[in-house]
């Protein structure tokens, strides 16, 4: 902090930058920006969604707990409520992450994570923080319930397998659609928390390389049903 004038520090703000994007950490096995040493990658969806969330998950609690331990550290009270308001108002971001092709021919993948940190903390974190993400839904958790359709767009649909998510493959311009929307939608659930409106935990693109490759984006959505009660 500014021993004058209580302003915060900028150098402080930079050093978070640099800890946050620098491509030499890891965080339990997920980094940022960096080609990583993964086992065979497959065009199988849920095997592809399961390795998306969980590296954006990953990143996601570590980004956290650099903020957190962040805070711990200023004594300065307006550096405090500018991190805080960032924290709770988190900007538009894009996240990557790549898993290269192995020897055997499996090809390599590219993860995007749309605005995962606004997403975590849209409900404050109740029911879309990384943790219930991870044990929902990544990379050892069981399989997935995918479900049956007869919807004409050709879409991919499945519960995690406890059923407290949804997971459905969008159109290109539904994904743009729904990110150009964050703010307002993060708005919205600040000023009615009791809004009955979709709890969405998450928007991704998967990309596997070669000319053939799979290229879709995801979403992730909180079900409307409680998981723990049947429906008649």
């Amino acid at each position: 902090n500014d021993d004058k004038g209580g302003e915060p520090n900028i150098d402080m703000c930079n050093i978070l930058t640099a800890h946050l994007n620098d491509p030499g950490r890891e965080s339990s096995g997920a980094s940022v920006g960096r080609t990583r040493t993964e086992p065979a990658m497959t065009n199988d969806v849920p095997t592809l969604i399961k390795h998306c969330v969980g590296d954006s998950a990953r990143h996601s609690n570590f980004r956290r707990a650099a903020l957190a331990s962040l805070k711990e550290t200023l004594s300065n009270a307006a550096a405090k409520k500018a991190l805080q308001h960032f924290c709770e108002w988190l900007p538009l971001e894009m996240h990557e992450f790549q898993r290269p092709g192995n020897e055997d021919g499996s090809p390599g993948v590219r993860f995007r994570a749309f605005s995962a940190g606004l997403f975590a903390n849209v409900d404050g974190g109740k029911v879309t923080n990384p943790e219930k993400l991870l044990e929902s839904m990544g990379e050892r958790s069981p399989p997935f319930q995918v479900m049956s359709t007869n919807s004409k767009s050709g879409e991919f649909f499945c519960f995690s397998h406890d059923k407290f998510f949804l997971i459905k493959t969008v159109t290109d311009a539904e994904a743009r659609l729904l990110h150009s929307m964050l703010p307002a939608y993060q708005d919205h659930l600040r000023t009615y928390p009791k809004s009955v409106i979709v709890r969405y935990a998450g928007l991704f693109h998967m990309k596997v390389e070669g000319a053939r490759g799979l290229s879709k984006f995801f979403t992730i959505m909180v079900s409307s049903f409680d998981p723990t009660r049947k429906i008649h």
